[in-house]
């Protein structure tokens, strides 16, 4: 008998869904903006934000992610480092438990938090994929401080940013997001620590 290789016979290996984790590097105009992604060479730091361009006209932010759609559609100018995270869906929002975003979990996009002027800290919001569209979903901070609010789309995309005094969270936190309607409709960000 033939051993015919699973891969092979479900062309499935190849898909992009069933991707690891990667290092990626995020580029962005002279004004902060997205422009395009794409992997990063061998020994780029991730975290780092650089200057990037023949006369420093734009920045480079490597991440940590699966694809390109991790990245944060602006990063703020001046910004040195940063931490991109999955949001994954959550049966319930609880911060004291660790959401994870292993095998099987379904991802609704990303979060990347940037430290602020002013002891600050600042947050991006990328929502697209796992999401119900037309919803607004509460922002919080450890559950309990909401910060806003964010509406997704027609396709269930959404961005907003928010910011936040870290000395209201101390060093590890994590972020949540919950819609009203339909219930059950929750994410979490995995732990966060900033360094």
């Amino acid at each position: 008998m033939k051993k015919t290789s699973l891969c092979a016979a479900l062309t499935l290996c190849a898909s992009p869904a069933f991707a690891a984790d990667q290092p990626l590097t995020c580029h962005y105009d002279g004004h902060g903006d997205l422009t395009s992604s794409e992997a990063a060479p061998a020994g780029a730091t991730v975290g780092s934000v650089e200057r990037n361009g023949w006369f420093g006209d734009g920045y480079i932010y490597v991440i940590s992610a699966k694809d390109g759609s991790a990245c944060p559609g602006q990063v703020p100018l001046g910004t040195k480092t940063a931490l991109t995270a999955p949001i994954v869906r959550q049966p319930t929002l609880n911060c004291g438990t660790s959401a994870s975003a292993g095998d099987g979990a379904v991802l609704g996009g990303s979060v990347t938090v940037f430290h602020a002027p002013a002891k600050a800290i600042a947050v991006t919001v990328r929502m697209n994929g796992g999401t119900t569209p037309n919803t607004k979903y509460k922002f919080s901070v450890n559950c309990e401080h909401v910060l806003g609010s964010l509406q997704t789309d027609a396709q269930g995309n959404g961005d907003a940013r928010f910011s936040f005094v870290e000395s209201e969270v101390g060093p590890s936190f994590a972020l949540g997001l919950a819609a009203d309607e339909p219930a059950g409709n929750i994410f979490q960000s995995v732990p966060l620590t900033l360094k």
